[in-house]
């Protein structure tokens, strides 16, 4: 499992889970699990005052959203990647896991112990095994403990999980595995009841002038609201 961790994180660090050992000192580490403690929300709340500031924004759903889409990534990325890569799924318990938030960026994710081997799998099998432990899983837990500290639409949260997904597909490499990625990702698409109506993919358009004109969400991540934000590519607003 270490090996398929490991050439996950060799893809950059949109698929890097830290490692036992390798976890950067300039980071306040947490258990995973105080995501589900009055503690947890707490931190999140505290990292979403922060940003706001950063950001010089009063648009609170607008930075959880940011912070959600991020986490997201952290999340689905890596596991996406070990499943493309080395056809496995780790199974990674909240109590494996810590999380932490280096200054104003993104969440971080380090593994506390290293998770047991499985063996590899199908695609089908892969699918339900990223439903089963990214997303009803690791992914929830965050959701839950971020819409404790600040309500954020249910559509746009939806949307986030569906666009890190797509986004982490599109760069994973070399072609087989991102094959085999944009299969897991219809898959889990098809399979997974909140991301059905969250957005359309198109993988034939992946290399398309326009970068993001194989995915287009449903819905908004609310980056807009942020001062100079813009519009997303893959936002249902862009022209």
């Amino acid at each position: 499992m270490i090996l398929a961790l490991r050439e996950a994180a060799a893809l950059g660090p949109f698929f890097t889970m830290a490692l036992p050992g390798e976890a950067a000192s300039t980071v306040e580490w947490h258990p995973f699990r105080q995501l589900g403690e009055p503690t947890g929300v707490a931190l999140l709340s505290d990292q979403i005052s922060r940003l706001r500031g950063f950001l010089a924004t009063d648009e609170e759903r607008a930075v959880a959203s940011i912070l959600h889409l991020g986490a997201a990534s952290a999340i689905c990325a890596p596991l996406l990647a070990t499943a493309a890569l080395a056809a496995t799924i780790p199974a990674l318990p909240a109590e494996h896991l810590r999380f932490g938030f280096e200054g104003n960026g993104p969440i971080r994710l380090a593994l506390s112990r290293l998770p047991p081997g499985t063996p590899p799998a199908l695609l089908p099998a892969l699918a339900d095994g990223l439903i089963e432990v990214a997303l009803d899983g690791l992914l929830s837990s965050f959701t839950e403990a971020l819409t404790a500290a600040v309500a954020v639409p249910p559509n746009t949260l939806r949307g986030n999980v569906f666009s890190a997904l797509a986004a982490a597909a599109r760069l994973i490499t070399p072609a087989a595995a991102g094959a085999r990625a944009r299969a897991l990702v219809d898959l889990v698409a098809r399979r997974y009841l909140p991301l059905q109506d969250a957005g359309t993919l198109d993988w034939r358009a992946v290399d398309a002038p326009d970068p993001q004109a194989y995915f287009r969400r449903r819905n908004c991540c609310l980056f807009y609201r942020v001062p100079g934000g813009g519009i997303c590519g893959d936002c249902l607003l862009t022209p």
